[in-house]
């Protein structure tokens, strides 16, 4: 059986079609060898621990801004909330699938999430907080710019590298890790690019489901999806 792994949604209330995901994530999460499925928004705290518990592992999806206020911070003008329907919902996802070490992959905003749900702060906004920064805000394209693993991190060990090229699409960062947390990688301007936790909890800044054709890209949904079949199979025979 291949590993269920679920992934949350955007949520545009305004639109005609207002839950959706970009296909990349499914495709992603296909070509590692699991079966996605997309997570609608629940607004029961027991429904969102029954759903995890029915899945294998959980890929944290890109949005918007989250709310400064959950981290004791004032709205900069360039923040762009989150629609709040989902941001309550993927608060609770993230704490249930913590709280049971489900393995995770968070992407960009999911990144953010985890660092926020365990007590982390954010950067508002990289070109007004950061000196020199590079230019983080690319929407689309290729990789253009690097980012350096620490050695001896889950990360490395993942990718298999030292440095390696991503693509970035943000303009929040990590600022304060949250609690379990450790910097995994970083750009050169110093922006954090990536946190990990105990288990398999993988938070990347940038967005590897875009770039499955370089295999150090698509090596992070293939670790998700064997620490998810791992977990799978433990479960299947202490049940």
């Amino acid at each position: 059986m291949k590993p269920l792994i679920g992934i949350n949604c955007e949520f545009r209330v305004k639109e005609e079609r207002p839950l959706f995901s970009p296909p990349a994530y499914a495709r992603a999460v296909s070509l590692a060898g699991g079966l996605p499925v997309l997570l609608p928004i629940i607004k029961d705290e027991k429904d969102v621990r029954a759903l995890i518990s029915r899945l294998d592992g959980l890929v944290l999806s890109g949005g918007r801004d989250l709310d400064p206020s959950i981290y004791g911070d004032k709205k900069h003008p360039e923040v762009r909330l989150e629609e709040p329907e989902r941001a309550h919902f993927d608060i609770m996802l993230t704490k249930a699938a913590i709280r049971e070490a489900l393995p995770i992959l968070a992407i960009c905003y999911g990144a953010q999430l985890v660092n926020v749900v365990l007590g982390g702060t954010l950067i508002q906004h990289i070109p007004d907080e950061v000196p020199k920064a590079l230019m983080h805000q690319k929407k689309r394209g290729d990789t253009f710019h690097s980012v350096k693993l620490v050695s001896q991190s889950k990360l490395a060990g993942i990718i298999g590298k030292g440095e390696i090229e991503v693509n970035s699409s943000h303009h929040q960062a990590v600022g304060r890790p949250g609690k379990g947390l450790v910097i995994s990688a970083k750009a050169p301007d110093g922006v954090i690019e990536a946190l990990e936790g105990e288990e398999f909890l993988i938070a990347v800044q940038w967005h590897p489901e875009r770039l499955t054709q370089r295999y150090e890209h698509l090596a992070l949904f293939k670790a998700l999806i064997e620490k998810a079949r791992e977990r799978s199979g433990q479960a299947a025979r202490t049940g």
